[in-house]
């Protein structure tokens, strides 16, 4: 259900960030970290869009790769969702590099 909430999220930012004019495409990201699929959100997306500026656009996310660097041992690896557990010590703090969460890079917009 996270898909959900996020895909609103997504369509309401679309809709602020491109105030005029019929949308045709959300380009975005979600970090790995999040365990979401895409394809999802954008069945989301697609629904929440019905009779709104946004009914036919495309959503296109693709997956940002997070690292993470243990803090005990510097172990560098890629953390399993938000997990942080260090494969090598078995550390629990970890600095993360790279993006985390979900967001929009460009919206294209076309005439109504």
């Amino acid at each position: 259900m996270h898909e959900s909430s996020l895909a609103r999220k997504l369509l309401d930012a679309a809709l602020e960030l491109a105030p005029d004019g019929k949308i045709v495409a959300v380009h975005g990201w979600i970090a790995d970290t999040e365990a979401m699929d895409g394809a999802s959100v954008a069945l989301h997306f697609a629904a929440y869009a019905r009779a709104t500026r946004a009914e036919t656009a495309r959503l296109h996310i693709r997956i940002e790769q997070v690292e993470a660097r243990c803090v005990q041992c510097g172990e560098r690896y890629a953390p399993d969702h938000m997990m942080t557990l260090c494969p090598r010590c078995g550390g629990s703090e970890a600095q993360l590099f790279g993006r985390t969460g979900i967001g929009i890079d460009a919206i294209d917009v076309g005439s109504e």
